[in-house]
């Protein structure tokens, strides 16, 4: 007879206490903060267990939640470009016996410099992210034309603690 394993992958925002984003897959890999044993080092965190990416993202704040459409002016190391993201109405995260459907919303976009970055539990859009080591990523989103969010991330791909090299910096969603 067959065996059939099932595996659960739990994404999470390391250290802020906020919502899923969609951006770093963490596992416990049992290194905890405190006095290193027989001079193996200590870490303030988990570090991820699956294999490491460069990227840099924006993480809205709060998320982008439809339905709309929103045109984006983007920018990645001088390479320009307009392109337009479309949102459904969102659908927060169901809790039934012992399971949670995360949430979601209906999403596509025609931008090609970023992709979008995940959902946070009530349905809205969590961020754009860029694969890649970019140097200065730019964004201007807005909304029926309004300006609803506006920022420029010139990320720093130093190593952290756990080796990772993604980035992320918020950016104020005003609706």
């Amino acid at each position: 007879m067959p065996t059939r394993a099932l595996l659960f992958l739990i994404i999470s925002s390391c250290g802020s206490g906020s919502s899923s984003a969609g951006f770093s897959a963490t596992a416990d890999t049992g290194v905890r903060s405190g006095s290193a044993a027989a001079g193996k080092p200590t870490r303030s965190r988990p570090c991820p267990s699956l294999p490491q990416r460069t990227s840099a993202s924006f993480l809205f704040k709060p998320g982008l939640a439809g339905p709309g459409v929103f045109d984006l002016e983007v920018m990645v190391d001088g390479e320009r470009e307009t392109c337009a993201v479309t949102l459904g109405s969102p659908h927060p995260a169901v809790r039934g016996e012992g399971v949670v459907i995360m949430g979601r919303q209906e999403q596509s976009s025609t931008c090609k410099l970023v992709t979008l970055g995940g959902t946070f539990s009530d349905g809205s859009l969590a961020g754009l992210e860029r694969e890649g080591d970019a140097r200065e990523l730019r964004v201007k989103i807005s909304e029926k034309g309004k300006v609803i969010a506006e920022g420029t991330f010139k990320p720093d791909y130093a190593p952290d603690e756990c080796g990772q090299r993604t980035r992320h910096q918020e950016l104020a969603v005003t609706r």
